[in-house]
């Protein structure tokens, strides 16, 4: 394996291992990529100027969170979901915008939403998109192996 290439082979009863091993190099390509495309000029300079941690993570039921770093006021710490590399483009920058507007308000009320319209304008129909793509993302990705 390389960063550019994966070569798996094999399927079958290896087929578990295999899904293992591609989990893992993807995770490793997110914990790369998706900090360097959060603190990109593709968003507001002040969204790296608030996010004292940036992570990826490996969540069952959300593409990303943001929190208050205790003690430090108006510092946060994002962590987004290492599948979100599966994602489509439009929809990675529009995740990143969604977990961003909570720094403008933590909850999901019309705050959040208003500010959210900023940055991303088709927020409903993005919105959708994410909840489609994680019915989509494939039992590999899960853990989970389809049932023979």
């Amino acid at each position: 394996a390389s960063r550019e290439r994966l070569v798996l082979a094999g399927g079958g009863e290896e087929a578990p291992k295999l899904a293992s091993l591609l989990r893992v190099f993807l995770r490793g390509l997110a914990a790369q990529d998706i900090p360097a495309y959060v603190r990109s000029s593709r968003f507001p300079a002040e969204l790296s100027a608030k996010l004292d941690c940036l992570g990826v993570m490996d969540a069952v039921s959300r593409w990303g969170s943001l929190s208050s770093v205790r003690g430090r006021r108006g510092r946060y710490r994002m962590h987004v979901n290492w599948r979100a590399l599966l994602l489509a483009p439009e929809l990675l920058r529009h995740l990143v915008c969604h977990e961003y507007s909570h720094t403008h308000a933590m909850n999901h009320q019309q705050d959040f939403y208003a500010f959210l319209a900023t940055l991303s304008p088709q927020w409903k129909k993005l919105e959708q998109g994410l909840d489609r793509a994680w019915q989509a993302m494939p039992l590999w990705s899960k853990g989970k192996t389809p049932a023979k």
